[in-house]
Order: C-alpha cells, then structure tokens, then sequence
C-alpha cells in the first residue's frame, strides 16, 4: 500500500477510532498517546525531504492549543511528495508567530488546523490579519463547522483531496501569479 492510501484509508481512520474509543473510556489516553507518538515518528521519516527542490512552499500549522497534529503532518507527508517543500511549524503555534515566520518564509500557503471550531472563533480576527498579507487555507474538523475568516479558504475532505485543492490553488489563472489569484477570490 501507498504512503497516499496508508495515511487516507488506515492511519487516520485508526485515529479517529482510537480517539473515540479514549473519548468512551475503553482505552487509556497512554494508549492513544502510544500510538500517536509511534505513528509521528513514522510519518515524520518522510519529512527529509521536505527542504528540497523547487515546488511551491506550503507552511502548515495548528492553532493554538491544538495538540492534534498528525493529520496535518499527513498533509506534510503528501505536499512533500507532490514536489512542494514543506515548513512544518507544528501544534499549538500562536497565530502571531505564524504571521511572523510568513513574512520571512514568505510561503505559497499557509495551512492552519484544528479539531474544534471554537479556536478558529477565539483567533478569528488575527487569522484573517495573516489571510490579508498571505494565502491562507483552514483545515481540520474545526474548521469547516463555522464561517471561515475574511481572506480564507477551508479545505474540505481529506488529506489527499487537501492536495489536490491546493495544488489547484496555485496554478497560474490567465498567466497571473498564484497570489494574484488567490486575492481575486
């Protein structure tokens, strides 16, 4: 099997149950804290490449007190393999250091997640200061239960449908720039 379907069709599924199953009281949070590290580390040997070649920059992070990161790791994972080059800030990132590694990074996207869509309301206007200076896509359960920010786009469906969305995003419309585009929308 593919990294592509591992990720679609058995990592994140086994997550999500496992998280249910913590949620019910079957299994202990070490158990899924376990598998969560085990599955991180796995994922995280395809992130060597992350810094090469010449694709477009996608800079990936989940919002403050959001601890739940694999997913948009996965993300990481399939962006690296689709020829982008990945900087991974990681879980719980405030949304102001976020919009200061932009402006250095200066990247194609920026994705943000989270599993609840009251962190997105509790940053609501600081995500939208950081979607008028650069792209900015929302990604996670959180963030298609709500309004997004001015400025922003959220992905919907899964990691793999996240990639194509974004690969589409910054293709050159009429021969402007990708983020002539995006701001036209």
């Amino acid at each position: 099997m593919s990294i592509d379907l591992a990720i679609e069709q058995e990592i994140l599924p086994f997550l999500a149950d496992l998280g249910e199953r913590w949620a019910a009281g079957e299994v202990a949070v070490s158990h899924e804290h376990f598998a969560s590290q085990l599955i991180r580390r796995r994922l995280g040997a395809f992130s060597t490449t992350w810094s090469h070649g010449s694709g477009p920059v996608a800079m990936l992070a989940a919002l403050p007190t959001e601890h739940h990161d694999i997913a948009l790791l996965s993300l990481g994972v399939l962006l690296g393999r689709a020829g982008w080059r990945v900087r991974y800030l990681g879980a719980d990132t405030p949304v102001e250091d976020v919009a200061r590694a932009a402006q250095t990074i200066r990247p194609d996207a920026i994705v943000l997640s989270t599993t609840r869509p009251e962190t997105v309301a509790a940053h609501r206007d600081a995500i939208a200061r950081v979607a008028q200076r650069h792209p900015v896509w929302l990604g996670g359960r959180g963030a298609a239960d709500r309004p997004a920010p001015r400025h922003t786009h959220v992905l919907r469906g899964g990691v793999a449908a996240s990639v194509r969305d974004l690969q589409a995003s910054i293709a050159p419309v009429g021969g402007n720039s990708a983020e002539a585009a995006f701001r036209s929308t």
